[in-house]
């Protein structure tokens, strides 16, 4: 029979059940650092070395939404990302023909798919497709973060609205004037 300490658990960040452990156990000594409370004190462009021209817009109480682009060898184009403190639950990857996007959901199972497909085949649809997922389904993504931290935040759905816009138009001047992403005339 499985307790429900044992199911709470692999969702509970490794820094935060160190540190659970050690105040039970009565340990003066500091948890080590976790890798992922390692990558986060590094700056942003360090992290992620493939993101360029990153714009950030406050979306909420510890809520940020990242708008920059890509050239990667799987696409390139326009991407968005929320972050809430060191999570990230909502991605999106505007590639033209291998657009996605990533959600940081809990999985029961073995097998992990990390690629949600889009239907939109042009960066300018998979833009639109993009914000509007984030301006109606961003909250319902956040709660459902592993991450017990990025569990409590919720959006501002005024600042939410007008970081979307301009989210949007940030996107489409990346695709109209990075000469790497400018999609051939039909």
């Amino acid at each position: 029979m499985t307790t429900l300490k044992a199911m709470i658990r692999p969702f509970m960040p490794q820094s935060m059940w160190l540190q659970r452990r050690a105040a039970r156990s009565g340990s003066k000594r500091r948890p080590v650092k976790t890798e992922e409370a390692k990558q986060s004190d590094r700056p942003y462009t360090e992290r992620f070395p493939a993101r360029r021209d990153t714009k950030f817009f406050e979306i909420g109480e510890g809520l940020t939404l990242a708008v920059f682009w890509k050239d990667l060898p799987i696409g390139r184009g326009p991407a968005f990302s929320i972050h809430a403190g060191t999570s990230e639950p909502l991605k999106f990857d505007c590639f033209g023909d291998g657009g996605h996007y990533h959600t940081e959901c809990p999985v029961l199972g073995q097998h992990r798919e990390s690629r949600i497909w889009m239907f939109e085949n042009s960066r300018k649809a998979q833009v639109d497709r993009a914000i509007f997922e984030i301006e109606r389904n961003a909250d319902y993504y956040i709660c459902r973060t592993p991450k017990l931290a990025g569990r409590f935040v919720r959006t501002d759905p005024e600042k939410l609205h007008k970081a979307c816009s301009r989210a949007r138009q940030l996107a489409y001047q990346f695709i109209e004037t990075i000469p790497e992403l400018k999609e051939p005339a039909e």
